[in-house]
């Protein structure tokens, strides 16, 4: 069993149990909390030996390709910014969501399956020294188009 298999059942359990209350916010803050920890940790991890990024954008270009790659199993199909601080991560077969239905009425339940990846990228950036924030957007299943905005000092 490969896994990345384990890992989605493991999230998608995680996505689903009942345990953190009725609250639906609380229970996406924490799945983004759980993410954002580890983001943090598997970036540190990744780049230990690897020299400082000079450029916002080389920032972007690493979590795309390598940091993608690593959680994601493919890398990421575009990476589009505003040159304002603003840059938007699209992949058309976003592998979290690959496991639910293309149903409409899946949408509503996309959010949970993706705070812990939208965590996952804003613990990265925190690790490479930009403080973001992290939203997604989810119009078709399988495909998400993350928004970060690097909120300046």
């Amino acid at each position: 069993m490969e896994s990345y298999t384990l890992f989605e059942y493991f999230h998608n359990e995680l996505a689903n149990w009942k345990g953190f209350g009725a609250d639906k916010d609380e229970h996406i803050s924490i799945l983004e909390d759980i993410g954002y920890k580890v983001g943090i940790s598997l970036c540190e991890n990744m780049c230990k030996d690897r020299p400082r990024f000079k450029e916002e954008v080389d920032v972007l270009r690493f979590l795309c390709r390598d940091f993608w790659e690593l959680c994601f199993r493919r890398s990421a199909n575009s990476l589009k910014t505003d040159n304002a601080g603003t840059y938007v991560i699209q992949d058309s077969e976003f592998r979290t969501l690959t496991a639910l239905s293309s149903g409409k009425q899946f949408l509503t339940d996309a959010p949970k399956f993706l705070a812990y990846p939208c965590g996952l990228l804003r613990g990265a950036l925190f690790a490479l020294t930009l403080n973001a924030h992290v939203t997604v957007e989810v119009t078709q299943i399988p495909a998400a188009k993350f928004k970060i905005d690097i909120l300046r000092k």
